[in-house]
Parts: C-alpha cells; structure tokens; sequence
C-alpha cells in the first residue's frame, strides 16, 4: 500500500544526482505525479533519508562525492527493503549496479523513467 492509497497524497520520490541539468531534467519529468526532493550528491541524500521515508528514490550511479551503490549499501543496512525502492540511472554500460536494482541507462525518454518510477513508487 502506498502513501496515494491511504491519503490521496502522491507518493514522495527522492531523485539523487549531481548533475544540474539530468537532476532538474528528472524532476521536471515526475514532478505532476509525485512529490518529489532533490540530493546533490550521496552527503545530501543521506542527510535527507535519515530524516524522512521515500516511496522511490532515483539515484544515479556516479556521484561527486560517491557512488549510488555506495547510497543503496548504506540505505539498505538501516531497511533491507531500501534496495526495492530504488532505480539507479547510469550513463555507462559497465557501471557496477546492486543485484535487484533496476538501472534505467541514459539517454532515456520521459515515458520510460515515469514507468520505472510507477514501478517502485504505486507498487508500494
């Protein structure tokens, strides 16, 4: 059961990049369905996850100050069910992604990233 099941209120989506452009392009894309946070980079997502639950978190692979697979590791020891939540975005092939992760890989159109995300988020 989601957050839209129990309240009408959209489901919250963490999208975690430190690219300006692919971080603003992301939450222009999801913004009309979910409430959506930005990250700037792995500190700042972790800062944000301690303090609030998100129904999905787009994450991408390289960060400056760290990899989303180092964001998952971490998110994943505090709830296991972490990794279940996440879509990582990578712009290389032989980026190395959890097992169980989706990776949605760059370029890719709107339609595909709002159903990765509908995935995750409307799934619960």
């Amino acid at each position: 059961m989601t957050a839209t099941d129990e309240d009408d209120t959209p489901p919250r989506i963490l999208v975690v990049d430190d690219n300006d452009l692919i971080r603003n392009l992301i939450f222009l894309i999801l913004h009309g369905r979910y409430r959506v946070d930005i990250a700037t980079g792995l500190t700042d997502a972790q800062r944000m996850t301690g303090t609030r639950r998100y129904d999905a978190l787009v994450v991408d692979v390289r960060l400056g100050d760290g990899t989303g697979v180092d964001l998952i590791d971490v998110l994943r020891r505090a709830d296991p069910d972490t990794a279940g939540r996440c879509l990582l975005v990578s712009g290389w092939p032989d980026d190395p992604t959890p097992a169980g992760v989706p990776v949605l890989h760059k370029p890719f159109a709107a339609a595909e990233l709002t159903a990765a995300v509908r995935a995750l988020a409307d799934v619960g």
